[in-house]
């Protein structure tokens, strides 16, 4: 282990590989090569050593092992404890606003007109507010990005699929892009000159005099890049095709997928957003992604329940499966209760934007033209609304709406900026409860959301997914913040303005050589004005359900007890009142 973590990155590296390897059933030696290598570099070292090293190396070892060790102890006790108190303070100003919550009944009012499913990631909090408060009759549900569908998304002329599921689960469907070929192959050429004039500006045999000759004719594009006249770099779906071409290429489940795997999975869909009882005419599901440019570390802005791609793919397909008319009969032949004129329609939340566009649908006849635009009109109000909250921690002193949209685009444009907004910087909780419960209250961007009612999760198996998947991914986006945060030098990645990527896809290198950079760099956690801007706490999980069903689900889960019992995350218990319960052990759980 000291062998392998002396070089994390790419130990870390080829640990996803054998994990990408396990998912499959199959088995991978990178891992235990590299540490084949690394013990006989440290044979051959020991071999060849003088002697006056050898001692040295032995005194140290031994004091490694036989020292006295009860002051480190001691000073990782007292860390923990202040640790602890720094956690039970922020508990106790997020219990409060969930005691102050009225009560269900006072706040039922049928059922809404409009539903909008995001993502649980604490960037939809603060939109999901702003949306309700300005659409009264639009109800926001939380659920995780690619919303239960299980997929693998493969583009025309691409030789593997890439999965849009959380990395713990292993994709159940795969997805083809289909469209026409012509178009296809002029994405594929476009791209294949791209590289190649990269590749050539690039290489060792000609950069030098690339640069010298070229140099004053990129006056131009330098200026354009710098003052942002020019579009964010697209996503790699959009890569290679101009906005008509891409419209007329689709992601659709494939035809073999049978009748019944089709209904099991709408089902599911449906279970898991809560519209098993109650289902407005209009219902949106909305994935999330950011645009910037010239960023090797785009997709830890992206959706984290979607492999680090945006939801896009996820929300077209689970629109799609739900709008079908044979799905929505076999549903209703099951006893569902899902009018034929509810009209489901993807979307994507811009995070760094916070423009939210829908990306299809808008033609259905279904729709009524005064509810849609209603809710258009409600989008960007919200978005300005959002911008405004967010723009205080990036640029404190923009005030005018029009001002703070423009420096969000621009950031989002410009070729040099190392902060195109602050990810999930800030987060340190996971609420799964109704959404009444924390609908009106500010959390500051602070919370996964993930809706749960367990009056319509009689079997306990959403709640299962929820502890098994979304928390234990919110968890690992948790560790990954409070590491950079208080280690960034061997947990984080450094100084993002020093990195070179390597290998395309592999990951950076903060400088010219060494090792892959692991976790957030410094400028994803702080800023030369305001400082820190994540506080390294733990996360605290707060589920409104049964202590009986969470204690069954953790003892049957080894990686979530893991986390539990070792003090990883705090896992509290929402009783009806409002009050906390915080669980200790198997069966203990204590009032907090």
């Amino acid at each position: 282990m000291v062998l392998l973590k002396s070089i994390g990155g790419w130990a870390s590296w080829c640990r996803y590989l054998l994990w990408q390897a396990e998912l499959e059933g199959k088995s991978q030696g990178d891992l235990l090569d590299l540490l084949s290598i690394r013990m006989v570099w440290e044979a051959l070292l020991r071999q060849h050593a003088k002697a006056a090293v050898l001692d040295s190396w032995r005194r140290q070892v031994r004091g490694w092992v036989f020292d006295d060790k009860r002051a480190e102890q001691e000073d990782a006790r007292r860390g923990e404890v202040l640790l602890r108190a720094s956690e039970i303070a922020y508990r106790r100003q997020l219990a409060a606003s969930l005691r102050r919550q009225p009560s269900r009944r006072s706040q039922a009012k049928g059922t809404p007109r409009v539903q909008a499913a995001f993502c649980i990631d604490v960037r939809s909090e603060v939109y999901r507010r702003h949306l309700e408060s300005v659409f009264g009759d639009c109800e926001t549900i939380g659920f995780a990005g690619f919303f239960g569908v299980l997929l693998e998304y493969q583009r025309q002329g691409d030789r593997v699929a890439r999965p849009q599921a959380p990395v713990l689960l292993r994709p159940q469907v795969h997805v083809e892009e289909t469209g026409p070929k012509e178009i296809v192959e002029r994405r594929f050429r476009r791209l294949r000159r791209g590289a190649e004039w990269k590749h050539f500006k690039l290489s060792a045999a000609s950069c030098f005099s690339f640069v010298e000759t070229a140099g004053l004719s990129y006056v131009g594009k330098l200026l354009a890049d710098s003052l942002g006249w020019h579009l964010p770099s697209p996503p790699p779906d959009a890569a290679g095709l101009a906005a008509a071409e891409r419209a007329q290429l689709h992601c659709v489940l494939p035809a073999s997928l049978g009748m019944e795997q089709r209904l099991q999975m709408a089902a599911s869909i449906l279970t898991g957003l809560g519209l098993n009882r109650g289902m407005a005419k209009l219902v949106l599901l909305v994935g999330h992604g950011s645009s910037t440019t010239n960023n090797p570390h785009r997709a830890g802005l992206d959706c984290g329940a979607c492999a680090g791609q945006t939801g896009e793919v996820n929300a077209r397909a689970a629109a799609d499966l739900l709008n079908d008319p044979a799905v929505r009969e076999g549903l209703r032949a099951q006893g569902w209760e899902i009018d034929s004129s509810v009209v489901f329609l993807p979307a994507l939340h811009d995070t760094t934007t916070d423009a939210v566009e829908i990306l299809a649908g808008l033609d259905d006849p279904r729709l009524d033209p005064g509810l849609v635009q209603e809710l258009q009109e409600a989008l960007r109000e919200a978005a300005n609304r959002t911008r405004l909250e967010r723009v205080l921690r990036l640029e404190p002193e923009l005030r005018d709406p029009v001002a703070v949209a423009q420096n969000l685009l621009q950031r989002g444009r410009d070729w040099s900026q190392v902060r195109p907004e602050w990810a999930l910087a800030g987060n340190a909780a996971f609420i799964a409860a109704p959404r009444w419960r924390t609908r009106g209250r500010n959390l500051a961007g602070r919370a996964f959301l993930h809706d749960y009612d367990a009056t319509k999760d009689p079997d306990f198996a959403v709640l299962k997914l929820i502890l098994t998947a979304p928390l234990v991914v919110a968890n690992w986006i948790n560790l990954q913040y409070y590491a950079s945060t208080v280690d960034n030098q061997r947990q984080g990645c450094g100084n993002k303005v020093l990195h070179n990527v390597v290998g395309g896809t592999l990951g950076v290198l903060e400088g010219n050589g060494g090792d892959l950079r692991v976790g957030l760099s410094e400028q994803s956690l702080r800023d030369s004005a305001s400082g820190l801007q994540h506080e390294p706490l733990r996360l605290s999980a707060l589920v409104e359900a049964p202590i009986e069903a969470m204690d069954r689900i953790i003892a049957e889960a080894p990686a979530l007890r893991q986390l539990v019992d070792n003090r990883w995350l705090s896992l509290l218990q929402i009783r009806a009142d409002g009050s906390l319960l915080e669980r200790r052990g198997a069966g203990d759980w204590v009032a907090v």
